[in-house]
């Protein structure tokens, strides 16, 4: 909130008149919503979107995408949508948008439209014809040189405070949308491990000793347990390049039933000492809490081979 405040009177402004644009497009297009109430999750996905990345610009903050990858066509997609917490904040604030941040936007828009017409006052009354300059401001009417100018400089005044209030309210918008549509810490630790086994080929990739990968994955296991694994095939892996003077690695895994099972091995010196691994014994201490296991076999002269077996949608008792 504290770098929200900090924002210059010119970058609120922006943020004000971005919203309220957003606002009435989204507007508009609740016309076609009343005829068809399901597009409004559709609407929603798309402003949540939009409006994520510019809430995120206008501080220079990045975020993880708040939405998991779906990979069982756009049946899988839609039924994946519907059962995500994200989604429903998103439609949350696109109505919210309209019925609220629009209508308080617009009204700041017209008053500085309007402060600014005030400010050409002394033009208008030297430019006009003597007798036709008459500004009726209220009860007040202005229709002499000096009233004119009164009436630019109190509109100045009106901008300049304005605008540096216009901070608060920047600020108060911004944060109100950081709230519903950025991932919350929770969300953000389980997309983040929901990609973990994406990122077994990605250290496998990097590994200076060759590897070679199959996983068989029907479906997608629980957060935790895909963040162990990942966990597990990076101390595997590093444990090969420092000491096993391997030549190759073979990575195998895949579920059955509900048992994810995961196979690592190399043809290096063995000899290992899975007691001695202070990583090891932890990632074992974490497979132990989701009922899972974790065997190391590495008798002298090779081959070491790592077995992991967990239930795939187990979670942290």
């Amino acid at each position: 909130m504290r770098r929200l405040l900090a924002l210059r009177p010119g970058q609120s402004l922006a943020y004000i008149v971005g919203t309220a644009t957003v606002g009435m497009f989204t507007a508009f297009g609740m016309f076609v919503v009343v005829w068809c109430p399901p597009l409004l999750v559709v609407v929603g996905l798309w402003i949540g979107r939009f409006e994520r990345r510019r809430v995120l610009a206008l501080t220079s903050d990045t975020s993880v995408e708040p939405h998991a990858e779906a990979r069982s066509g756009w049946l899988g997609w839609v039924w994946l949508r519907l059962r995500e917490a994200v989604t429903w904040r998103e439609v949350a604030y696109t109505l919210c948008l309209v019925a609220v941040l629009f209508p308080i936007d617009a009204v700041i828009m017209s008053a500085f439209i309007v402060c600014g017409v005030l400010v050409l006052a002394p033009l208008l009354f030297f430019t006009m014809p003597d007798g036709e300059f008459s500004m009726h401001l209220g009860a007040w009417t202005a229709d002499t040189a000096w009233e004119s100018f009164v009436v630019a400089l109190a509109a100045i005044l009106v901008i300049v405070a304005g605008g540096h209030g216009l901070r608060f309210v920047a600020a108060g918008q911004a944060a109100f949308a950081r709230w519903l549509l950025l991932p919350t810490s929770r969300e953000s630790r389980r997309l983040l491990a929901h990609r973990a086994l994406d990122g077994v080929r990605d250290l496998a990739a990097a590994c200076k000793v060759p590897v070679e990968v199959e996983l068989t994955l029907p479906g997608r296991p629980s957060w935790e347990v895909e963040s162990v694994v990942q966990g597990v095939v990076s101390e595997a892996l590093t444990n090969v390049v420092r000491h096993a003077a391997a030549t190759r690695v073979q990575i195998t895994g895949g579920i059955d039933g509900d048992l994810l099972w995961l196979t690592i091995t190399d043809d290096g010196r063995g000899g290992a000492d899975p007691a001695a691994g202070t990583r090891l014994r932890a990632l074992a201490d974490r497979l132990a809490g989701l009922d899972g296991t974790l065997e190391v076999s590495s008798p002298p002269g090779g081959p070491t081979v790592v077995r992991v077996g967990v239930p795939a949608h187990a979670e942290r008792r």
